[in-house]
């Protein structure tokens, strides 16, 4: 749902920045609004680690028999112990829609691998739509 919301978020910044190019003629009436340049501020970071996809290794997201099927190996690189969620969604090429998705979590020891795999978790077409990986972690809980 990320690529969603991302997808959603741009194109309603793109439309409110496209109806402000076209209000009015220029011309304030009010002595407090000003008119020039405007600044666009990124979105603050967040407190996720970077790095999580990297502890994908061996991926495969491939369509045959009329549906998708993924597979994945996942190792904990890190000196703790580690919760990894790894979601891999199909999604529309165009427009970026999520048309299907799996979502694995895993909490592994240092250095410990798990295999990931999802047989035929989306069905429906391989033209028009692509298969996307994503993954996150954060420090295992007590």
């Amino acid at each position: 749902m990320r690529l969603r919301t991302t997808v959603l978020t741009a194109g309603c910044a793109a439309s409110l920045l496209a109806l402000g190019a076209c209000s009015g003629d220029g011309r304030t009436d009010d002595p407090t609004v000003t008119t020039g340049p405007s600044t666009v501020t990124a979105a603050p970071r967040t407190s996720q680690p970077a790095g999580a996809i990297a502890a994908l290794s061996k991926v495969s997201c491939e369509f045959t028999d009329g549906a998708w099927s993924f597979k994945a190996t996942l190792k904990n690189p890190d000196k703790e112990r580690t919760t990894f969620t790894v979601m891999v969604a199909v999604a529309k090429t165009e427009g970026g829609t999520v048309v299907g998705s799996k979502t694995f979590t895993e909490t592994l020891d240092p250095g410990q691998s798990k295999e990931l795999a999802a047989a035929k978790f989306v069905k429906g077409k391989e033209k028009g739509n692509t298969c996307v990986p994503s993954a996150t972690k954060a420090p295992a809980k007590s």
